[in-house]
């Protein structure tokens, strides 16, 4: 078997731990034109994205592996019928979420702000007190499980939201689990929306004007998902004036409107 793997460092790691008898290779570059070439008679490819025309190359592919949750970069209709696409969802929910509350965190303490504001001479008044506060988590996969988890532990009160609500995660103490009808009621009520939620056909631009309107002034939003679920030109502006209290994102958007 000869897997191909698209990153170096992961390649070199994955030789020593895979069977004698199953090859590794990695580019130099890493050009489409180079993994074209390496691409032709691999059996797995390991990447984090891949171009179309490299899965094409690949006439002898038979699993397309990717280094993380997301498939939405996936050239899915490069592949054959009898290739197989597999990721790592729920493979490491517990740093992601740790990540998303430490937005939270900064959000609420006004952490980057006060930051800057010592360094002009100047302070910042208190920040906002999460016990009692509503956690909306838009998405409750293992990400959006463990997010919820975590703010509970603040004495926060959780609204789950999930494609079917009428299957509710094990074990999580939820204040209320809506699904795609509740949305409106999801984001009036939240005084932090936390999305987790992959970027699909349903959830591409799920946050727009509307939704982002129907926001408490004092509400904050957290993204650790794909950028395009947030309508990005709506985002900015309810951040420039003052729909929303700020928001925090684990993916970035230079503003040009």
């Amino acid at each position: 078997m000869k897997v191909l793997v698209v990153s170096p460092g992961l390649a070199k790691r994955l030789s020593d731990i895979l069977p004698d008898k199953i090859e590794v290779i990695y580019p130099g570059r890493g050009t489409d034109d180079e993994l074209e070439t390496l691409a032709v008679d691999v059996d797995v490819i390991v990447s984090t994205r891949l171009s179309a025309s490299v899965a094409r190359a690949a006439k002898s592919l038979k699993l397309l592996q990717k280094t993380g949750a997301g498939v939405d970069d996936m050239p899915f209709e490069a592949l054959d019928d009898d290739t197989y696409m597999a990721n790592t969802s729920g493979s490491n929910p517990v740093p992601l979420a740790e990540g998303a509350v430490a937005l939270v965190l900064a959000l609420a303490k006004r952490v980057v702000e006060r930051n800057n504001r010592f360094l002009e001479g100047r302070g910042v008044g208190p920040g906002v007190l999460l016990k009692e506060k509503s956690a909306g988590i838009l998405g409750l996969g293992s990400i959006g499980v463990e997010v919820a988890k975590m703010l509970r532990a603040f004495g926060m009160r959780i609204l789950g939201f999930k494609r079917d609500p009428s299957v509710a995660p094990e074990g999580l103490d939820l204040d209320f689990l809506g699904g795609p009808g509740d949305l409106h009621r999801f984001m009036e009520e939240s005084d932090f929306v936390v999305s987790t939620l992959p970027l699909t056909p349903d959830t591409r631009g799920m946050i727009g004007e509307e939704e982002l309107r129907l926001m408490k002034p004092t509400a904050y939003i957290v993204s650790v998902s794909r950028a395009a679920v947030i309508e990005e030109e709506p985002l900015y502006r309810a951040l420039k004036e003052g729909w929303i209290a700020g928001a925090a994102l684990d993916v970035w958007w230079v503003p040009h409107f």
